[in-house]
């Protein structure tokens, strides 16, 4: 799971790409979304390897990478 919080209400998607940039799934796409949040990411049908979340809050981007194993 992922844990994070937002100080103000903002829109949030989270998205799943392979190393290689093929967008896999979104995990989470919300609107007015506040306060302390706690996001299940479930590695099921996943193979292992490497993958990039990609973290969007009101048009600000994050990545992260995410490990399978």
């Amino acid at each position: 799971y992922m844990e994070f919080r937002l100080v103000d209400n903002a829109n949030v998607s989270i998205d799943l790409y392979s190393v290689l940039g093929t967008k896999i799934k979104t995990i989470v796409s919300l609107k007015n979304l506040g306060g302390f949040q706690k996001i299940n990411l479930s590695s099921s049908g996943l193979t292992s390897g490497i993958y990039i979340l990609k973290i969007i809050v009101d048009g600000q981007s994050l990545s992260k990478k995410l490990i399978v194993k």
